[in-house]
């Protein structure tokens, strides 16, 4: 084939026979895929709908090709191999529910989301071969039910696979796999911790090195010019009092990091464990609570505690909590899910994430949450969060009657909501009647 060039072909692809294939080779950047497969004649008798594969190869791609599944509507396999790939996430792959088998092997994917799979809820093959991935968060495969063949061989994090396929050797079952990227995750997230700890660490070692040599330096003037009468001695002495009081506090700063460092490496100084849905976390009680004062309490009135269950929180936002309470950092991903985050944070009694994710969640109030939205945001006082739910709900609503005193009467809004749903179930089933009767 040539430069640039694609064509059908019936092969035999894998476990799963013969097929009528779509090759795509070649393309460079921004190509247009609409428009080179439809220039592409079809074998004797076949048309769109007989291809069942795709096949690219040493294509550049900014994610998982787009808009392939209304040109093949029977489109079950899909191939990508060695081409150029700038991100995978799960918009990329939302078209692709019918998809049996996807094989990206070759491809550079450094990090895969928990949710970048979810919607491939047919999916039975799975090949991420030689991928480098370096980290894969652990309940990534947790929502396919149908999955019989993993390879993950040749990765960073992970050089293994599962398979059920029969004549399949397979390295490990899938608990086993399950469980040692879990393990892998957790590895890196303390790897995480303690890396940002050492970049605290040496900021503050530079900022005392800085201090010492500006001691110095004064050091040497007072030594050059102490028998000035042009000189203001005591405000000479007064600033160097305050450089070397600096010091001090910057010496004593500095070993408390390095005490605190050689806390959270240790695992086994961790004496307190979160349970979350699907995951454990290992932490510092005086962390904790230092951080929270549902915390504080909980260990006032029982210094024995040792664990914690948060069955309702997920990994992933209780994973948001931990890295502020370590690290006071606040979560810069978009992908998180605020109205989550804010009933985890007033549980636990975390004032300033529970704050931020409030406003986060202003920009993510729908038809769908608004009205728990509304809820919460009364519960909390968090008025501009009411607001936005409310003026949600009176669009939804679509009535001019709907007076702003009702903003605090959510269970009202409730059932006038229910209301309108079913009102336009009924109008939605009279026009599916009506176009019926009118195409007989």
């Amino acid at each position: 084939m040539q430069k640039g060039s694609c064509e059908y072909s019936d092969v035999s692809l894998y476990y799963y026979g013969p097929v009528y294939i779509c090759i795509v080779q070649n393309q460079p950047e921004n190509f247009d895929i609409s428009q080179v497969i439809k220039n592409t004649n079809h074998l004797e008798n076949r048309n769109y709908s007989d291809v069942t594969a795709v096949y690219f190869e040493n294509c550049i791609l900014p994610t998982v090709p787009q808009g392939l599944t209304k040109l093949f509507p029977n489109l079950v396999y899909l191939i990508i191999d060695k081409c150029d790939f700038a991100y995978l996430r799960r918009e990329s792959l939302t078209e692709y529910q019918n998809l049996k088998m996807l094989d990206m092997s070759g491809i550079k994917i450094p990090f895969l989301q928990g949710d970048v799979f979810d919607d491939l809820k047919s999916l039975e093959t799975l090949d991420l071969h030689n991928c480098s991935i370096a980290l894969i968060e652990p309940k990534v495969f947790d929502n396919l039910s149908n999955l019989k063949h993993i390879d993950l061989m040749e990765n960073l994090c992970i050089n293994k696979f599962f398979s059920a396929i029969e004549g399949e050797i397979s390295d490990v079952t899938f608990d086993e796999l399950k469980q040692e990227l879990l393990e892998n995750y957790r590895l890196k997230f303390n790897e995480k911790i303690e890396n940002n700890l050492k970049e605290d660490i040496e900021y503050l070692r530079l900022k005392l090195a800085k201090k010492d040599k500006e001691y110095e330096e004064l050091d040497q003037f007072v030594n050059d010019t102490i028998m000035s009468s042009e000189i203001d001695l005591n405000n000479v002495y007064k600033k160097c009092e305050l450089l070397m009081a600096e010091n001090a506090e910057l010496k004593s700063k500095l070993g408390f990091f390095e005490d605190i460092e050689t806390v959270i490496k240790s695992d086994e100084l961790k004496d307190f464990t979160i349970k979350t849905d699907y995951e454990e976390f290992k932490a510092h009680r005086f962390v904790l609570a230092a951080r929270s004062s549902v915390f504080a309490d909980m260990f006032k009135e029982n210094i024995h505690a040792e664990c914690l269950n948060l069955v309702d929180v997920t990994a992933k936002i209780f994973r948001v909590i931990l890295d502020f309470i370590y690290k006071n950092k606040i979560p810069e991903n978009e992908d998180v899910d605020f109205f989550k985050l804010l009933k985890a944070c007033e549980r636990l009694k975390i004032e300033k994430l529970k704050t931020f994710a409030a406003e986060k969640l202003i920009n993510k109030v729908n038809n769908e949450n608004a009205l728990e939205v509304l809820t919460l945001s009364i519960k909390f006082g968090f008025e501009e969060l009411q607001k936005k739910s409310f003026l949600i709900i009176k669009k939804f609503l679509s009535s001019d009657k709907i007076d702003d005193k009702l903003m605090n009467n959510p269970e009202k809004l409730k059932n006038l909501m229910e209301i309108v749903r079913k009102k336009n179930e009924i109008m939605k089933a009279m026009d599916e009647k009506f176009n019926s009767v009118l195409n007989e």
